[in-house]
């Protein structure tokens, strides 16, 4: 009887956990911004020979629309990389801002460096590296979410490459009250089943 009332009282304190680490477990919406509230910019640009750099952001991502459950990730196209001129090598500094209308207010900026070189655009490379991601947006309702810009190192025909972002949702933290809460039930229950075992001895 003992056994039976002992595998009860960790069944329902299964459950107890179960239900505060699901509870508004429902999928996070997220509806990317465009310009202006998305950018990405370059400066500090130095080169050696006959180039240039720019950054454009994807056309359509203020279309980019995705719901994600707790654990699951996003992968989509963030902004163009575009090098110009006939022969030349050089290095720029870039930051870009990923906006999000929905969850409202949310926006990420990383910045990095990074190096090209072009042969008359034919055959380009290089390298980006983001010094600061991931990073970690906290939502109003507990949930949160990570966001990841590709670092780069390549070479390739052509004179473009694009830039991807990375959105991955995360299970939400517990609230203080909400441990307390189901920590004061637990006791209760440890408490009232001592109780019962104590009686019927």
């Amino acid at each position: 009887m003992r056994m039976k009332k002992l595998r009860v009282f960790l069944f329902a304190s299964a459950l107890v956990f179960t239900l505060v680490a699901t509870a508004g477990a429902i999928p996070i919406d997220f509806n990317l911004a465009g310009e202006p509230y998305s950018s990405v910019e370059l400066d500090n640009i130095s080169t050696t020979g006959c180039t240039g750099i720019s950054a454009i952001l994807s056309e359509n991502l203020e279309d980019v629309e995705f719901s994600l459950d707790y654990g699951e990730s996003y992968t989509f196209d963030f902004f163009d990389i575009i090098v110009d001129g006939f022969l030349g090598w050089g290095t720029a500094n870039i930051e870009a801002t990923l906006a999000f209308d929905q969850p409202a207010g949310s926006e990420i900026t990383g910045t990095g460096n990074g190096n090209w070189f072009t042969i008359f655009g034919v055959i380009s490379g290089g390298c980006l590296t983001w010094g600061d991601m991931p990073q970690t947006m906290s939502l109003s309702d507990g949930n949160y979410f990570y966001v990841d810009f590709e670092d780069l190192s390549l070479i390739g025909v052509g004179d473009r490459t694009t830039v991807s972002a990375t959105v991955t949702a995360a299970a939400p933290v517990p609230e203080p009250g909400t441990v307390l809460l189901v920590g004061t039930g637990l006791l209760g229950m440890i408490v009232f089943g001592r109780k019962r075992l104590n009686k019927k001895a």
